[in-house]
């Protein structure tokens, strides 16, 4: 299986949450932050991780 290399965007978002951001608030956060990400494919990635 091929390791798949986790965006840049979905690594601020699993560092936010490690910081006591909840998940909606480091989401928002996150897409706040560079208004060209996608949130269904940001949320379609992190459903990788959580």
């Amino acid at each position: 299986m091929k390791k798949v290399k986790k965006s840049k965007s979905v690594s601020k978002v699993l560092q936010l949450m490690d910081k006591d951001y909840s998940y909606q608030k480091a989401l928002n956060s996150v897409l706040k932050s560079d208004k060209r990400l996608s949130k269904t494919k940001l949320e379609k990635e992190l459903n990788l991780y959580i």
